[in-house]
């Protein structure tokens, strides 16, 4: 297990992007098909869950993406309003459902076609 988890890194120019969002007032969640043991050992490592606001472990719903029960779960437990949401993830097929419920979703590429489309929603970064 452990060779599988070194190969996950942190990203800082993402830590760095999150961190200049929340700055402005912005709520920043997760929702990850991570396994307990690998969130486990990879929060130990980084310390990644505190950067985030609020979020969903797939291991904590009993579901995972691309399902929508996941998402209805998420909007429920934070109390989200899908139409003040924005979803973004790197599998297209995981978009769908966030979609389907009311939120704007965003296919992530880089971080500078992430920033590009966050101003066409008319998210100041």
């Amino acid at each position: 297990k452990k060779i599988f988890f070194e190969s996950y890194i942190l990203q800082n120019e993402i830590v760095e992007f999150i961190k200049k969002i929340k700055s402005k007032g912005i709520k920043i969640g997760y929702l990850s098909n991570g396994p307990k043991d690998r969130t486990e050992y990879l929060n130990s490592k980084y310390n990644f869950i505190k950067i985030f606001d609020f979020g969903l472990f797939s291991f904590e719903a009993n579901s995972i993406k691309p399902n929508k029960e996941i998402f209805e779960k998420l909007i429920e437990k934070f109390n989200l309003n899908p139409n003040e949401c924005i979803y973004i993830d790197d599998k297209e097929n995981n978009l769908l459902p966030a979609k389907e419920l009311g939120m704007k979703t965003i296919h992530f590429n880089d971080i500078n076609q992430l920033i590009d489309e966050l101003k066409k929603l008319e998210v100041e970064v």
